[in-house]
């Protein structure tokens, strides 16, 4: 639900962005094309993260969910045969920082004291 909610107060807030760059009559005549993008990219993988806090829980779904940016990139550079520029590496490497921060990856603290 949680998923549903921002994606749709998302889809709300572009709206009038889109409106006023004056695009919109484009999104009517690409639509099925914007609508396979929409399924593939957000409506599938949220989907399926959702899915998976059945098995996994909340904490492993918000590092999948956090690292996507990432995987894109390594996806865009296997099947795409899109080239690593410095600025896709170094978003890469602070995606990782990132992930590792928030999950005390760095923490000084064992959480497994007697």
């Amino acid at each position: 639900m949680l998923i549903t909610l921002r994606t749709g107060i998302a889809v709300l807030a572009r709206l009038p962005f889109l409106y006023l760059s004056k695009l919109h009559p484009q999104l009517f005549t690409h639509w099925r094309a914007l609508l396979f993008v929409g399924l593939t990219n957000t409506a599938i993988p949220f989907c399926l993260l959702s899915y998976s806090t059945i098995y996994w829980g909340a904490g492993y779904a918000t590092v999948f969910n956090a690292t996507a940016p990432m995987f894109a990139v390594v996806w865009g550079m296997l099947y795409l045969q899109e080239t690593l520029t410095f600025a896709m590496a170094i978003g890469a490497v602070f995606i990782l920082l990132g992930v590792a921060l928030t999950t005390g990856v760095f923490n000084a603290r064992s959480t497994n004291k007697q």
